[in-house]
């Protein structure tokens, strides 16, 4: 039997697997831009005052400290996040792109689901995802 046949009996859709991974946080959504950590989660004007920290901890590996978390209550909840940290994200128009990226973007997506008969087993996974930015020359673009 095929999972992603519509008609087979197993199978799951987008928003029942999204439905069927439990709990979802976006923990965070940064751009590094001229050595600098940018959070895309939070209100623009804000982030002009915020002060990210990334620190390396010998068991729990690197994190930031002052980065924005989100619950995710639906995948249309998470994409519209996204979207969000996307429109924040600082841009410059090039001969080549109209909205070329200058910044590099790492979000972090935390599924955790809980389980046993009283709820108390928990199990997560952490995913990040990474936008690098490309490497325009500045003769051929005429990035500004």
């Amino acid at each position: 039997m095929d999972s992603t046949d519509p008609s087979s009996p197993g199978f799951c859709g987008q928003e029942g697997c999204y439905e069927n991974m439990g709990r979802r946080r976006l923990d965070h959504m940064l751009e590094v831009y001229s050595e600098r950590l940018n959070d895309l989660l939070c209100d623009p004007q804000a982030r002009k005052n915020s002060k990210l920290d990334a620190r390396v901890h010998p068991e729990v590996g690197v994190y930031v400290v002052g980065a924005t978390e989100e619950l995710c209550e639906s995948s249309e909840n998470c994409i519209s996040l996204i979207d969000f940290g996307n429109t924040t994200k600082i841009v410059h128009a090039t001969a080549m792109n109209a909205q070329s990226s200058r910044g590099h973007i790492v979000f972090k997506l935390v599924l955790e689901r809980r389980g046993g008969s009283d709820h108390r087993i928990t199990t997560s996974e952490v995913v990040y995802f990474a936008d690098l930015a490309g490497r325009e020359h500045e003769r051929t673009t005429q990035a500004v």
